[in-house]
């Protein structure tokens, strides 16, 4: 085996690992941010009565569950998410973040919000939105609940 031999099987791990590395941070940097809509299920969102979910694109892309369990806010998602968050709006447009926390996996979001009391303070229903994220994407909505 001569000289050029040795120095090539030496050398070609670390250009492989070297060239999966740079492909895979390129490939991050080419994939651009999409914001998309998340639609209401049902005609209303009741989130008491744990009938208020969400959709985007396909059914398969995406799907949202809103509910109150034990005072406790819970978001369950059909994809892992990266961060969730429930914004509660009042009558002149301001919003009041209400971060939620992952329970267990990405698959599940706890919130301890006090949602059940501004429900029963709003009769005619509580302006709310949503902002879930997953990797580059974001899935917004603006809604009203019961």
């Amino acid at each position: 085996m001569n000289k050029h031999t040795k120095m090539s099987i030496i050398v070609a791990p670390f250009l492989l690992i070297g060239g999966y590395g740079l492909m895979d941070l390129y490939m991050d940097q080419t994939q651009e941010q999409r914001v998309i809509k998340l639609n209401l299920e049902n005609a209303d969102c009741n989130i008491s009565a744990k009938r208020c979910i969400f959709t985007a694109g396909s059914s398969d892309e995406l799907a949202l569950s809103i509910y109150i369990e034990d005072d406790i806010t819970v978001v369950n998602a059909t994809v892992p998410m990266y961060r969730i968050s429930l914004f509660t709006v009042d009558s002149e447009g301001n919003a009041l973040e209400y971060p939620l926390g992952m329970h267990d996996s990405g698959y599940y979001w706890r919130a301890d919000m006090a949602l059940s009391e501004k429900l029963g303070a709003n009769p005619n229903g509580l302006s709310m939105r949503i902002i879930a994220m997953q990797d580059i994407d974001s899935y917004i909505s603006e809604f009203s609940a019961r």
